[in-house]
């Protein structure tokens, strides 16, 4: 391999990315059979394991994608190491972790993330794929599982374009056709990606409740057809620059937009009076998204191998949804407007995040830097209604205004976050990796509510890798987590889910969740390359826990609002296996499996007993094949995950909620047929599963003897075809 500026680049990424030690990954011209540990001296001593291009070729890989399904295992580093997340949950800022990188760098970029980037990226400019089995804190990256680092080609030029089209038929009989198209060029030290796509993201769902009074008499029923009809349009573009063999720049930008039309019809059933009485109603949902993100970093490694990087980010993200609810006596009588529901809401966001790197010795890099990033949410929710007290205006569909309080606000924070990360290698198979963030922040909201807070926290980590033998390997973490607010939830919002409670009243003193996680990981690699097994063990100790609160205590008919509730505790095991059939003959095949077991406990605040977090279950299993026929150019799988049926729960001040759902299945058949033409048929919900829910309402609180009204209801989204054909030229 030529050592030009940009191999230089990418090993010195590959020397730092085996956990601090300065070694070298060399790329050997093996057969698939062989694609395993490969890094710098004997395998025993590997950190990387290596899929050279040739590794897929029988495959007929289209894009990057297409590769990692070759790759036992995937899905657990995809996913981000296995289990359950905690805490909060939320993306903070950018924050230091990641596990994909192209080129041994992270993309400059959020929503504009590398694992859209993969399906984009052609098959035919991939060098070689690495599994790293560590972290680097020389790169600015860090994960607490492994990372795929996609090394592309060092051709000094080139170009390639990947076209793809489809067509989704629904069950109601629906057809949308979509399409993307990627445009890839590398000309000396100058690499571009340009794509263009249009998703449609159709949904007719169809269902039925059965409504109860409190003692289980029937009081009606309700029929209703949902129509949610948008299609995503996008356009990404990545640039990379390789100014000089120790400095490189890269931009990205990318820009979202739909305008999602969505009808709701319903048929109401009244069993209340005798005889029964049916009414119609019928809904209008307009809406529209426009978001766009731009990102770019800067990057000098000096000749000691310590690096400098800059990398700063742009978003903003406006959403507007116009909702109208008409009442009529029969199917096509005469309708009443009785509901305008009118929200918008735009989200911007700005991040810089620089960060310095020492290579203190041949075992230890220490990386000090600092994150700035401010979040803005201007929210503003409008309410008509024929009993309103206000003033009919366009805002609110002509009806008169409802009165609402905490309304119309713009909450914004600002985030200071500096930090420490030390890796040292201990031993040659020994790896401890050490943290530390101090977060400063300040969130202020402004409009119907004035209000200002700081908050201050400390966020340790501490990450250790064992590598009992060169395929088993241990890791270790205990970390501090902080969860990111949702700014939407210290303001009133629409209640999308619940026809009667049509608003959620906002609480400007929420506060973020703090999560002390403990993990353990145990990853097996099987001989020969023949699979992998990751077994993860975890426990949450949560504090200010968000869940509903009572806004309202002293009153008869209480106001509910997401707020901090206390403490809790989380724990649970996560196995996953992904291996190759060779050992029956079907070398050429890979089945995965998963199984996730979780429990949670929580102190209800409002019934006084515990409870599991909110919709948080016992945990789900999940099946996965894939097989290939390299001779006919076929390939076909499928997917099937099902969490455990036990009542997923959500407890409000004066409902409680159930959620079930039948297993989920996905399905494909591809074919590649001539001049490189992909043809791929697949389902999504092939079972035609669908999920049902149980709600409980109170006339005060769920503290009351019995509900006032039981409503138990089914739906289903259906069965969905799609056919795509695609091609690289």
């Amino acid at each position: 391999m030529a050592i030009n500026s940009s191999n230089l680049t990418r090993l010195m990424a590959a020397s730092v990315l085996t956990g601090g030690l300065a070694l070298p990954i060399h790329i050997h011209a093996q057969t698939p059979e062989q694609a395993v540990d490969s890094t710098s001296g004997s395998p025993e001593e590997s950190a990387t394991v290596t899929y050279p291009a040739d590794f897929f070729a029988q495959y007929n890989p289209n894009t990057v994608n297409d590769m990692l399904d070759w790759i036992p295992g995937i899905s657990t580093i995809l996913s981000g190491g296995g289990g359950p997340g905690g805490g909060g949950g939320n993306e903070r800022g950018l924050g230091g972790e990641e596990n994909i990188l192209i080129n041994g760098q992270r993309m400059a970029g959020k929503s504009n993330s590398p694992r859209d980037q993969l399906r984009r990226i052609p098959a035919g400019e991939v060098d070689y794929i690495d599994i790293i089995r560590g972290s680097s804190a020389d790169m600015g990256v860090r994960s607490s599982g492994q990372i795929i680092n996609i090394v592309l080609t060092d051709e000094l030029s080139g170009s390639s374009v990947t076209a793809e089209i489809n067509a989704d038929r629904y069950h109601d009989g629906t057809i949308k056709p979509g399409g993307s198209i990627s445009y890839s060029r590398q000309q000396g030290a100058l690499n571009t990606l340009l794509s263009l796509s249009a998703e449609p993201r159709y949904e007719y769902r169809d269902s039925f409740e059965n409504s109860f009074l409190g003692d289980r008499l029937p009081n009606g029923t309700i029929s209703r057809d949902e129509i949610s009809d948008r299609t995503d349009f996008e356009i990404n573009s990545t640039v990379t620059y390789d100014v000089t063999p120790r400095d490189r720049v890269q931009f990205n930008v990318l820009w979202q937009h739909n305008d999602p039309a969505d009808s709701v019809d319903r048929e109401v059933v009244s069993l209340e009076t005798s005889p029964p009485e049916i009414f119609f109603e019928r809904e209008d949902i307009d809406g529209s998204r426009d978001a766009w993100e731009i990102g770019g970093d800067y990057e000098h490694v000096l000749p000691s191998a310590s690096r400098f990087r800059i990398l700063a980010i742009a978003s903003r993200n406006e959403q507007s949804r116009f909702r109208e609810r008409f009442v009529s006596e029969s199917a096509s009588g005469e309708e009443t407007k009785d509901l305008v529901i009118n929200t918008l809401s735009v989200a911007q966001e700005r991040i810089l995040r620089s960060s310095f790197t020492w290579v203190v010795s041949d075992t230890q890099d220490l990386q000090l830097g600092t994150e700035v990033a401010q979040n803005i949410l201007e929210s503003s929710l409008a309410q008509g209604s024929p009993s309103g007290s206000g003033p009919a205006t366009p805002q609110t569909g002509g009806l008169p205004q409802v009165a609402i309080n905490n309304a119309n606000a713009t909450v914004e924070e600002i985030r200071y976050e500096p930090f420490a990360v030390h890796n040292w290698q201990l031993a040659q198979n020994l790896n401890l990796e050490s943290q530390l963030t101090a977060e400063f922040s300040e969130i202020e909201q402004r409009g119907d509510v004035d209000k200002s807070r700081s908050f201050e926290f400390l966020r340790p980590s501490l990450l250790l890798r064992y590598d009992l033998t060169p395929s088993l390997q241990l890791r270790t973490q205990i970390e501090k987590q902080v969860s990111q607010l949702r700014f939407d939830q210290f303001v009133a919002s629409t209640d999308t889910g619940d026809e009667q409670q049509q608003t959620e009243a906002g609480n400007p003193e929420l506060e973020q969740e703090q999560t002390w996680r403990y993990e353990a990981n145990l990853e097996y690699r099987l001989p020969d390359d023949l699979g992998v097994i990751n077994t993860q063990l975890f426990y949450e100790d949560i504090d200010n826990v968000i869940d509903r609160v009572d806004l309202t205590p002293n009153a008869a008919q209480p106001t509910g609002a997401t707020g901090n509730i206390g403490e809790a505790e989380k724990y649970g095991l996560q196995i996953n296996t992904s291996t190759r059939l060779a050992f029956v003959g079907l070398p050429d095949a890979i089945v995965t499996t998963g199984l996730e077991l979780e429990d949670s406990s929580v102190v209800d605040p409002i019934l006084g007993i515990e409870r599991r977090l909110e919709r948080h279950g016992r945990g789900s299993v999940s099946l996965g094949f894939r097989h290939d026929l390299p001779a006919q150019r076929i390939n076909y799988g499928f997917n099937i995950r099902h969490g455990f049926n036990d009542n997923r729960k959500r407890f409000d001040v004066n409902r409680i909620e159930s959620y079930n759902s039948d297993p989920f299945m996905f399905a494909f058949i591809q074919k590649t047929a001539f001049d490189g033409i992909v043809f791929r048929l697949e389902s999504r919900n092939v079972l035609n599963s669908g999920r049902c829910r149980e709600r409980r309402r109170f006339d005060g609180r769920i503290s009351d003897p019995l509900p006032s009204l039981i409503e138990e209801s089914c739906s289903t989204d259906g069965r969905v075809w799609a056919l795509k054909i695609r091609t690289t030229f």
